[in-house]
């Protein structure tokens, strides 16, 4: 079984500019899928899983701002791949996940 079937939240596709810190430096990449749970985030620069990272992306009238563990390396599609991350949100801020999952169901319903 992979990770992507151990997922309690649907993964919503997204396309959004993030950037993200690991240890102290500054990277940039996109979120490809978003769910109240964690994302999937392309980028030229991958780490290993376990390692955190602290995640920055905008959604319509909100920064969000999420510790992020990272659970897995490698393709989100295997038919085109796009090299990144599966982070998981650690023990996101109340607020913000009430806001995310807010404009996850508006998309969801579009």
């Amino acid at each position: 079984m992979d990770f992507a079937e151990k997922r309690k939240s649907i993964r919503v596709p997204v396309h959004l500019d993030a950037s993200f810190q690991h240890g102290d430096k500054n990277f940039n990449g996109k979120l490809l899928n978003l769910s109240v749970d964690g994302c999937f985030l392309q980028s030229a620069e991958l780490f290993h899983a376990g390692e955190l990272i602290d995640l920055n992306f905008r959604i319509p009238d909100q920064e969000m701002e999420f510790k992020g563990k990272i659970m897995w390396v490698g393709s989100a599609d295997k038919s085109q791949p796009s090299f990144g991350m599966g982070i998981h949100f650690e023990d996101p801020i109340p607020f913000q996940h009430e806001a995310l999952e807010t404009f996850l169901r508006e998309l969801l319903n579009n």
